[in-house]
């Protein structure tokens, strides 16, 4: 796996390119690139394209003006890996086998990305693209199988994936704010040194802000106040304001990447599309109903979803439809005129993004740290807790922010959603088995140098801290 030099030293890479490639005349690629940005636990109605009445998002609005903006996006699962998965692979998360019980402990054929999913690294190096990736996730690393495909794979923790003393000790990744930083430095030195390329170019960005914790730059935190906020919950009064911080923040450093693109000349022959991997909850449904992960609710699987293809896709328009994370990958495909082959569970949305009539697809979403399932069809909203039994239905016109179970008096509906869902479900178990089926006529058995490893005690205690794991989980 190759490592240029700049992505050790991004800032010196990136003087040494900008200097070196002025007045240089270059040709466009044939093929448009695509640049994709995860911004890891985005709230889509925290943004302003998206109603939000505070001013978090002014780049990324301003991308929104320039391309399509979904309004209904929806996440597979509360949390980053199998989110993740599922828009990089087409599949959803039950098809790709990540639903262990204890969902961040790296066991190979429960929550390891398998080697015979064909990622979209995968596809477009296929057809002759350059491919990278600068991730400040640790649920996104070469540790999970997310390195599929990269020519260069890059993480703010480059000695995990060299050295197998610290990669077994990787309860040491830094999850403070100095990764978007680090990230965009990057992204920018590896935006410049493609001006003097020729072949086209995939570029994965995965900003980790706004996780937790909410420690924005001092500039970005005195922006919001707890007087901003409504909430019955000090504590939630209390991190509002810090979350927006850090969605600003992480903001400014995707419209630096945006300019950087610009200034290399490659933004009108680049596909941009940004969108996140799951929300956060800020006690929408109780005190206790914080973070994510734990819960199905919308704020935790509406997603923002901006997708700007100049020359391909109109500016300024906005779908009402419902999609899902799952039909990015065909979408993009068919955007760069792409073979589509192969094991896809998503449909192309480009006919909706182009004024087209309303596919009516149903969201499906589980997978989180909790033995929940959910069906989303609007108007209708179903939710099943399989260890109580417990089956919640919401109507998102009426009650968009879920807080009315009208289960009890809507059984024929209710039951109607329920056996809708596990077909879906079925669905996926069923592909789930030719996957592992034909997965060695698509790889060879060769082992690979991100097989997962056990973690250690210390390790668990890392994530428990982080809030990725309960107390009693072992």
């Amino acid at each position: 796996m190759r490592r240029p030099a700049f992505f050790e030293a991004p800032c010196l890479a990136l003087l040494l390119v900008v200097l070196s490639t002025g007045g240089c005349t270059r040709s466009e690629p044939a093929q448009p690139n695509l640049l994709l940005i995860v911004v890891d636990t985005l709230r889509a109605d925290h943004l302003g394209g998206y109603g939000y009445p505070l001013a978090t998002s002014p780049a990324i609005d301003t991308l929104a003006e320039q391309g399509v903006l979904f309004e209904q996006a929806i996440a597979p699962a509360p949390w980053t890996r199998p989110s993740a998965a599922t828009l990089l692979t087409g599949l959803l998360p039950e098809t790709l086998g990540l639903t262990c019980a204890s969902h961040n402990l790296p066991r190979e054929g429960c929550d390891v990305l398998p080697a015979g999913a064909l990622t979209l690294a995968e596809r477009l190096a296929a057809a002759g693209y350059d491919t990278a990736a600068v991730v400040a996730n640790i649920q996104v690393d070469s540790l999970f199988g997310f390195a599929q495909g990269y020519d260069e794979f890059a993480s703010v923790f480059p000695d995990l994936t060299h050295d197998m003393q610290a990669r077994a000790d990787w309860s040491s990744f830094e999850w403070e704010d100095t990764t978007t930083r680090d990230v965009t430095d990057r992204a920018r030195a590896w935006l410049a040194e493609r001006g003097r390329a020729r072949s086209p170019f995939f570029l994965y960005l995965h900003y980790l802000d706004p996780h937790e914790p909410y420690t924005p730059p001092a500039e970005h935190a005195r922006l919001f106040t707890a007087a901003d906020y409504d909430s019955p919950y000090p504590e939630v009064r209390r991190e509002l304001p810090l979350y927006d911080g850090e969605i600003h923040y992480v903001d400014s450093a995707v419209g630096r990447v945006l300019d950087s693109l610009a200034a290399a000349g490659l933004d009108d022959n680049t596909i941009v599309l940004l969108t996140s991997d799951h929300g956060e909850a800020f006690g929408e449904h109780g005190a206790l109903d914080r973070r994510h992960g734990l819960t199905l609710f919308d704020d935790q699987l509406h997603v923002p979803l901006i997708m700007r293809a100049p020359g391909r896709l109109k500016a300024g328009v906005r779908v009402t439809a419902q999609v899902r994370l799952v039909d990015v990958l065909p979408s993009l495909l068919e955007l760069m005129g792409l073979e589509s082959g192969g094991m896809l569970q998503g449909h192309s949305l480009l006919e909706l993004a182009r004024g087209g009539a309303d596919p009516k697809l149903d969201a499906v979403a589980a997978w989180g740290y909790r033995p929940l399932s959910a069906l989303r069809t609007p108007p209708w909203k179903l939710i099943v807790d399989h260890r109580t039994g417990r089956t919640s239905l919401y109507n998102l016109a009426a009650d968009p922010l879920e807080q009315h179970d009208i289960a009890r008096g809507q059984g024929a509906l209710t039951l109607l959603l329920r056996d809708r869902m596990q077909r879906r479900l079925d669905e996926s178990r069923k592909l789930r088995e030719a996957l592992v089926a034909t997965a060695g006529e698509q790889r060879d058995s060769a082992p690979r140098d991100n097989a997962p490893l056990p973690l250690s005690d210390r390790q668990r205690e890392a994530l428990r801290a982080l809030g990725y794991l309960d107390n009693g989980e072992q």
